[in-house]
């Protein structure tokens, strides 16, 4: 009699411990973490010092040991032990019993591993853990370093603990397999949305693709025209000036007109370049160089209270271009960044080496990934507003007043647009040879950054 306290009070803890290892199965969603903590809790509910969850593999016939408690390290993920009567483990998965085995060194159908003499283990324990459908899931042990007398109240415990754990087992599958599933969706949702803006992305491609052939078809035929009636004023000027020679004031407007229509012709050029039936003339060239020209054109135009700062790279690539077309796009950067200084300021022309990747081509149709040289212009004015961002490229786009000047020069878009433009002349295959990317913010400067393709294959 003086035994039955201690026994209900053993009892009693290792009810306890079964419902608290059942709240925690609740909470917890990993399945590791579960199966550690039922290896802790046995261990403790029975007071041995070992304790180990096996799980069974159909495919090596075997009992992978993928929890533990008290084991020195090698053991857990490490140690399997035959699916048959060759361990107590194996007894117990294939009888579907709990298997008691008292004293390891007496039973010597065992072929044990070698980590049970490591740790001293005498006496076992083993119970299933049973699983989904007919196949358990593996099996629960405890272990030993001395004899221990079990009696039925400890196998029941070990039981009914054995089938509180393959319900958290069963449980935390069913989670994990949701969660792939839910995983699953989320990208199938994320891959719908990236093909909805590649679709949107495409469509509005193609949409300023047609503006943009609708804009260079009539530009080309404005073009033509225009040069038809630059012929005949050209070739009457010569005419009507060798006539006025003898007299100075109108040999001096004749000049004026020749003059007048010299730059006509120049503007009909670009907007059949633009018009993309003025062929281009590229050829490898040495883009500092060319900087360096633009540069000593530009300090007399921009005036004192701007300040030009060249940062060249010393190993800037020799680029395929037409020269005189980088630096015409140079000239026209830094006379709209004049414009945007009215109160003086710095501006900055710099040239680098750069390398556009696959994931940079691909965020931009017109181009091909490679090595370029970078020409940059920077400077300290006003910037450009968020929303006319994406449109500065646009030929003929400007935010001058109309009558600002007297003699306005042609908006940036179209000088970067004929810059910019297909060499079709030396391709059978459309393939880009120039990039331009403009970067800006306002109140934090202007940045027009044009990029020029080092290599150039036909």
């Amino acid at each position: 009699m003086t035994d039955a306290p201690a026994h209900v009070q053993k009892l009693l803890r290792q009810q306890a411990a079964i419902a608290k290892f059942g709240s925690f199965a609740l909470r917890e969603r990993e399945l590791m973490k579960i199966l550690t903590e039922a290896a802790r809790v046995c261990a403790e509910g029975l007071s041995v010092p070992f304790s180990k969850v096996c799980r069974y593999r159909a495919e090596q016939n075997d009992l992978l040991i993928v929890a533990g408690y008290g084991w020195q390290d090698g053991v857990i993920g490490d140690v399997v032990s035959r699916a048959d009567v060759s361990s107590p483990q194996g007894r117990a998965f294939t009888t579907g019993e709990p298997q008691i085995c008292d004293d390891l060194q007496k039973d010597a159908g065992f072929d044990l591993p070698p980590f049970y003499g490591a740790h001293g283990i005498v006496s076992t324990v083993d119970v299933i853990i049973k699983g989904n459908d007919d196949q358990p899931y593996g099996i629960l042990e405890i272990d030993s370093d001395k004899q221990h007398d079990y009696d039925q109240h400890d196998i029941n415990f070990l039981t009914g603990f054995a089938n509180v754990l393959a319900e958290a087992v069963s449980t935390a599958s069913r989670g994990a397999a949701l969660q792939v599933t839910v995983d699953q969706m989320k990208a199938l949702v994320e891959e719908k949305d990236r093909l909805l803006y590649d679709k949107n992305t495409a469509d509005l491609q193609l949409r300023q693709a047609q503006k943009m052939e609708a804009v260079g078809q009539l530009t080309g035929g404005i073009a033509h025209d225009l040069n038809n009636i630059l012929t005949v004023i050209t070739g009457t000027i010569e005419i009507l000036a060798e006539a006025v020679a003898d007299r100075p004031e109108l040999a001096a407007i004749a000049k004026m007109i020749d003059e007048a229509a010299a730059r006509g012709a120049d503007l009909t050029q670009r907007l059949l370049a633009f018009a993309r039936k003025q062929p281009l003339q590229p050829r490898e060239v040495d883009v500092n160089s060319l900087v360096i020209e633009a540069s000593n054109l530009l300090r007399p135009t921009l005036g004192e209270n701007i300040e030009v700062h060249m940062m060249l790279a010393g190993n800037a690539s020799r680029a395929l271009i037409d020269p005189s077309q980088l630096t015409n796009a140079v000239l026209n950067l830094a006379l709209n960044a004049r414009d945007a200084m009215a109160d003086g300021g710095k501006l900055i022309i710099e040239t680098s080496n750069t390398v556009l990747d696959d994931n940079y081509a691909g965020l931009h149709s017109d181009v091909t990934a490679g090595n370029y040289v970078m020409v940059a212009v920077t400077d300290s004015g006003h910037g450009i507003p968020a929303d006319i961002l994406n449109k500065v490229f646009e030929p003929f786009f400007t935010t001058k007043d109309v009558d600002k000047g007297v003699r306005p020069r042609p908006q940036l878009g179209l000088w970067i647009r004929q810059t910019v433009q297909w060499p079709y002349q030396d391709l059978q295959r459309r393939r880009p040879w120039h990039h331009g990317e403009n970067l800006s913010a306002p109140s934090e400067g202007h940045r027009s950054t044009r990029r020029i393709s080092e290599h150039f294959k036909h």
